[in-house]
């Protein structure tokens, strides 16, 4: 633990961290989006497929999300 805090670029973030980077803005979109459609154009599952986005994002910025994302057995 004392060593992840003496070099802060091993504390174990995902190593292609510009993808995540990327893909924050473009969820963030698409949730703004789907809120402002009109009333009756809404589609639940779109909104189930952008919190699973948000859900996996969120995920692969943890510990075992992270390893499992640099391992290959998450994608984005």
């Amino acid at each position: 633990m004392n060593g992840a805090m003496q070099n802060p670029g091993a504390a174990g973030l995902p190593i292609d961290w510009s993808t995540i980077q990327e893909q924050i803005p473009v969820v963030t979109a698409d949730m703004a989006a789907y809120f402002t459609k009109p009333e009756g154009d809404t589609d639940y599952e779109e909104l189930c497929q952008i919190l699973g986005r948000i859900a996996e994002l969120t995920y692969m910025v943890s510990g075992n999300g992270s390893y499992l994302y640099e391992k290959g057995h998450i994608k984005i």
